[in-house]
C-alpha cells in the first residue's frame, strides 16, 4: 500500500490563516482550514484553584464543507461525566458551573481542567482522519485523557468505521492478525490466558479495538488508558504492518 499523502497544504493553510486573520479559502482538489478555540474559565479567579475549559478545532473552508465542520463540532461535544450536554459550549459552562458550586460548599484545593483538542490526523484522496484528544481534571488522585480517532468520507462527509475499511466488512480474520501481532509484541504464548498476563481483556481473550488510526507503516489500534492496562502502564498502540493485511484491508482507501 502507498504510503500516506503529505499533509503540506493543510499546514500551509494554517500559516497563511495565522498571517492573515482570515480563514483561507478552498482550492480545487484541496482541503483547507484554520485553527479556532473556545475558552472559558472561572471569573476573576488566580493562582491554582481556578477553573479552565479549552476547546481547539479546526474550522474547514469552501465548498461542501458544512458536514465536516458539523461533525467536528459533534466530537467536540461529548458530554463530561453524567452531563447531558449538546454542543461543546454548553459542556464548558457546565464544567466551571460545577467547579464554583463545589467550591463554594466547602475548602478546594486544585483548580479543574478540561482541555478538548481536535486535529487533523491524516488526508488521503477518499477520507480524513480526525483526532481528538481530552485531557480532564475534576479532583480525585489524578488527571485523566483519552484520544479517538474518526473517519470522515470526503465525497458525502458520512462517518467511516472499522467494518467500512474491511473486505466484506469481515473482522474475524483481522482479529486473529492482531491477535498474534499482540502476543508477539508481549512475548506471550498462544493459548496464554491475557486477563492472567495482566490485561484487563474479558475472560482473558483479546479483543479489536474500534479506536483506529493510519501510520505511515501499518493500521494502528489504539487503546486508552483502563481499557487493556492500568493507568500506570498508559495508553498501548498496537501498529500491524500493512504487509500483513493485503487481504482483510480494501486497498482502494489507503491509496
Amino acid at each position: 500500500m502507498n504510503k500516506l499523502l503529505p499533509l503540506a497544504v493543510l499546514i500551509l493553510s494554517i500559516y497563511l490563516a495565522a498571517c492573515t486573520g482570515k480563514k483561507p479559502g478552498a482550492e480545487q482538489g484541496k482541503l483547507t482550514y484554520s485553527v479556532d478555540s473556545f475558552k472559558l474559565a472561572t471569573a476573576g479567579c488566580t493562582g491554582d484553584s481556578c477553573a479552565n475549559a479549552n476547546f481547539y478545532f479546526p474550522v474547514f473552508a469552501g465548498k461542501d464543507v458544512k458536514g465536516l465542520n458539523q461533525f467536528v463540532a459533534q466530537l467536540l461535544s461529548a458530554p463530561y461525566m453524567d452531563t447531558v450536554e449538546t454542543d461543546y459550549k454548553s459542556v464548558g459552562k457546565s464544567f466551571i458551573a460545577d467547579f464554583e458550586k463545589e467550591k463554594a460548599e466547602g475548602d478546594f484545593g486544585w483548580g479543574w481542567q478540561l482541555d478538548r483538542t481536535v486535529k487533523v490526523d491524516t488526508v488521503l484522496p477518499k477520507f480524513i482522519t480526525l483526532h481528538l484528544t481530552e485531557y480532564m481534571y475534576a479532583g480525585g488522585a489524578h488527571p485523566n485523557s483519552y484520544d479517538s480517532y474518526s473517519h470522515v468520507e470526503l465525497a458525502n462527509n458520512k462517518p467511516i468505521y472499522l467494518k467500512d475499511f474491511l473486505t466484506n466488512g469481515d473482522t474475524a480474520k483481522l482479529w486473529e492478525i492482531a491477535d498474534k501481532q499482540f502476543r508477539k509484541n508481549f512475548k506471550l504464548k498462544d493459548k496464554e490466558n491475557l486477563e492472567e498476563a495482566g490485561f484487563f481483556f474479558t475472560d482473558g481473550v483479546f479483543s479489536l479495538s474500534n479506536n483506529v488510526f493510519f501510520s505511515k507503516k501499518g493500521v494502528v489500534f489504539h487503546y486508552n488508558n483502563y481499557e487493556i492496562r492500568s493507568y500506570a502502564e498508559g495508553p498501548y498502540d498496537l501498529e500491524i504492518p500493512y504487509t500483513s493485511l493485503d487481504s482483510v484491508f480494501k486497498k482502494e482507501w489507503l491509496q
